[in-house]
């Protein structure tokens, strides 16, 4: 009776498996049916070429083989670069149609830079939902990057006035002492001899200015172990921006939520204190203790002249709360520290929503500095009459080397004393703009909407977008021919060249930093501190990249450089960018 019982069991147990199998193989099938035939149908409709599209694999049969020429770790971002040199007569529509359902949902790829602003500039399609899922375990979608409509417009108002120029400007002495820092770094490998992954460097030393402008304080990630830092690079290793075998693992592995969420514990632990005491201090009418330069007089949240993000956010938070005139029933109290002051009661949404903020500002705003700033290092090595140029521009905006044995001083102390001089750089400039164009380090994508059409400029044919995600492809525009002549070139001077000359920059197509609205709201920061810290070290190191040139023995071209981006939700350098450091005689 028990024996029968118990094979009676264990038969429905295998039946309601079997039956939850069927019916995920049916959805996945359904779902595909759908997925391919919208595809067809679109080409069909628009009277579109098609990529070799198989109903099974849709477009990733063919991704595959022209993937299966170039390294396996590429940039995913430089893929629709590939498709458009093995299918040139797509660049003729200014988009092509991807379908590699399952990995991603069927997406366009404009790379048109009229066609780009119709869906970023004149209006803003809403951030696609892949995205939003890319993000959620990082800030549960509760910042800038993910957020859309009302409440993304108010926390942008909130927070681009720490982001100005005029802002920004102010924060430049203490900029310049975390670059000194990264400077005694450089002297370090210099003096021993190493090959030095600079990557590494550099992010620590873009965290710490990051932190100086999100938080007003030290992180000291160049120097010693820094929580917050260590658990964010933690947590992002565990993001899955696709679907694709990788990513699997990581979602099916049991262990990714409880990381994830202990990493999120230990950030929200290191940023809560802060977001308290500058709060507190706010309530006081002091603005708190000058955390930008602690050890005296300088521009800080203390003299309510320097705005960095945590103080925008308590200044917020306090005039939002006087003009409710009480206190919400969820706030906590947050004690005044020992201070003869009241207590603060901080809404606990506030607190999710700042911290969201913080961390996706010290996630980015370190993040394209610091790969951008390695692949100048080696695009400038690789070009010495560039270099040539660019140490002439600082030589005649700070002094002749010559004339001081120690550049990097020199031009630290022009800079604390007039931070503008950085607006005499053009050269510079250029050279951080086309470093950009070459390796942008990340693209958006948009959800496509029934009510919405990409118009064919030259035509003005309309193409739908309902179903299907929406890519601008900075990478795919940067590279073509046909708006940068000697696409695959490193050549400054593009960006210096006036209307009407060949190698003139179109409106619009420049776009490594998106345009309209959406476009990120720390661009000014980062073409500032890549602008100082190239100012500080390039007269006094030659930094040379350990890739070969191309035509060197050994040497592999990768879309014309030998050095390529890896990674999956940015652009990094291959192999942390290793270099030999000098210090110049």
């Amino acid at each position: 009776m028990d024996a029968s019982s118990s094979q009676s069991s264990s038969a429905l147990v295998l039946r309601a498996v079997g039956f939850l199998i069927l019916l995920v193989l049916a959805r996945f099938f359904h779902r595909m049916h759908q997925v391919r035939t919208l595809v067809r149908r679109y080409h069909k409709e628009n009277d579109l070429e098609m990529l070799p599209h198989s109903y099974l694999l849709g477009h990733i049969l063919v991704t595959a083989k022209i993937m299966a020429k170039y390294p396996r770790d590429i940039y995913p971002l430089s893929v629709a670069t590939l498709v458009l040199q093995h299918y040139p007569h797509l660049e003729k529509n200014g988009f092509f149609v991807m379908d590699s359902w399952p990995f991603v949902e069927p997406m366009i790829y404009v790379f048109d830079p009229e066609m780009s602003a119709q869906f970023t500039q004149a209006y803003s399609l809403p951030k696609a939902h892949m995205v939003k899922s890319e993000f959620r375990p990082l800030t549960q979608n509760k910042d800038l990057v993910t957020l859309d409509g009302p409440e993304w417009k108010r926390l942008r108002s909130i927070y681009n006035p720490g982001f100005s120029a005029k802002n920004l400007m102010s924060m430049a002495p203490v900029f310049l002492e975390e670059i000194r820092v990264f400077i005694d770094r450089l002297r370090a490998a210099a003096k021993s001899g190493e090959v030095l992954r600079i990557e590494e460097p550099i992010t620590n030393l873009a965290t710490d200015v990051i932190g100086r402008a999100v938080l007003g304080t030290r992180m000291h990630c160049q120097t010693r172990h820094n929580p917050f830092q260590k658990a964010l690079a933690k947590q992002i290793s565990w993001v899955c921006p696709e679907y694709t075998p990788p990513s699997l693992l990581k979602l099916i592995n049991p262990a990714r939520l409880p990381l994830m969420w202990n990493y999120n514990r230990i950030m929200r632990n290191y940023l809560l204190p802060i977001l308290k005491q500058t709060v507190v201090s706010h309530q006081a009418g002091d603005g708190g203790a000058d955390m930008m330069n602690p050890a005296g007089p300088g521009p800080g949240p203390g003299d309510f002249k320097t705005k960095t993000v945590v103080s925008l956010a308590a200044r917020a938070y306090l005039a939002e709360k006087k003009g409710e005139g009480d206190q919400p029933p969820s706030s906590v109290t947050v004690p005044s520290s020992g201070r003869d002051r009241d207590d603060v009661q901080l809404d606990r949404e506030f607190i999710d929503m700042a911290i969201a903020q913080f961390v996706i500002f010290i996630f980015a705003g370190h993040d394209t500095t610091a790969v951008t700033l390695c692949f100048a290092y080696h695009l400038l090595s690789q070009n010495p009459s560039c270099l040539a140029k660019l140490r002439a521009e600082h030589d005649a905006v700070f002094g002749s080397q010559d004339r001081d044995p120690s550049p990097s001083a020199a031009v630290e102390s022009s800079l604390c004393a007039n931070p503008n001089l950085l607006n005499s750089l053009p050269y510079t400039t250029a050279v951080v703009k086309e470093t950009l164009r070459l390796f942008p380090p990340a693209a958006t994508v948009r959800e496509g909407q029934p009510d919405f059409f990409l118009r064919d400029p030259r035509t003005g044919k309309r193409y739908p977008t309902a179903g299907l995600l929406v890519h601008q492809n900075s990478y795919a525009t940067h590279h073509l021919e046909s708006l940068f002549p000697r696409p695959f070139e490193f050549v400054p001077e593009r960006f210096l060249a006036s209307e009407g000359e060949p190698l003139y920059v179109r409106k619009n197509a420049f776009r490594p930093f998106e345009l309209g609205p959406r476009a990120c709201i720390g661009q000014e920061l980062a073409v500032m501190e890549i602008k100082m810290i190239l100012a500080m070290t390039v007269r006094e190191f030659e930094i040379e990249s350990c890739f070969p040139r191309p035509g060197e023995p050994g040497a592999r071209e990768i879309l014309g450089h030998t050095v390529y981006q890896v990674g999956h939700m940015t652009g990094h350098p291959k192999d942390g960018m290793p270099v030999r450091v000098r210090v110049r005689g």
